[in-house]
């Protein structure tokens, strides 16, 4: 059986059904009431921006590690530069944990001119 969003008898744009939105569904509709509508759920964090992108692995420190673990060549050379930048994502969490905000060589880092 083809996917639903692939059959012909549905129109290109139309998501699948578990895919649209509570508008999608409920627009045009009776019944309103009947619609409970959920998002995210935060576990109450306020976490720095750094320290997001700590968390999703898209901040300087794992780019440059990730740059050292893929190059042969860095593995060895470069095991002391990885274990620093570790050290510095440990520090940029523990400072954030500590003061709720990021360190301000991170907050204040400009670009060289």
């Amino acid at each position: 059986m083809p996917f639903p969003w692939k059959s012909p008898a549905r129109p290109r744009s139309d998501p699948p059904r578990s895919w649209d939105s509570s508008c999608a569904t409920s627009c045009g509709r009776t019944n309103h009431d009947n619609i409970h509508v959920r998002g995210y759920k935060e576990k109450g964090n306020i976490n720095a921006p750094m320290e997001l992108a700590i968390q999703n692995q898209v901040d300087r420190f794992a780019l440059a590690i990730d740059a050292i673990d893929r190059g042969p060549s860095l593995k060895l050379r470069g095991s002391h530069a990885r274990e620093a930048l570790m050290n510095q994502q440990i520090d940029c969490r523990h400072y954030a944990y500590e003061e709720g905000i990021d360190l301000p060589e991170i907050v204040n880092w400009k670009w060289p001119p």
